[in-house]
């Protein structure tokens, strides 16, 4: 096991919440407020990492990489935070 890189090991984030965009404490959503994740995941954040870094890059936004990728939105997220395993683009 390794420290979650989201939350630094406090199994908590800092987010705004609606209505009013008001601070709030949640469970971080990559480690599910343990504080740590485990060595393939930490794995998964990297390429995640990587991936969005090269969607950047290229100036795709996270709607139309999902689209060219034939996934939703959500599921290219979840890739890129290291919550799901990430698939290389061939």
């Amino acid at each position: 096991m390794t420290e979650c890189p989201e939350c630094k090991g406090s199994g908590t984030i800092n987010a705004f919440a609606c209505p009013g965009f008001f601070p709030v404490s949640m469970k971080c959503q990559l480690c599910q407020g343990a504080g740590e994740i485990s060595e393939e995941q930490a794995g998964w954040a990297k390429i995640g990492e990587e991936l969005r870094q090269d969607r950047i890059r290229r100036g795709n936004t996270l709607r139309v990489e999902a689209l060219d990728r034939k996934m939703k939105p959500v599921e290219l997220s979840e890739m890129e935070s290291g919550i799901r395993k990430p698939e290389r683009r061939v």
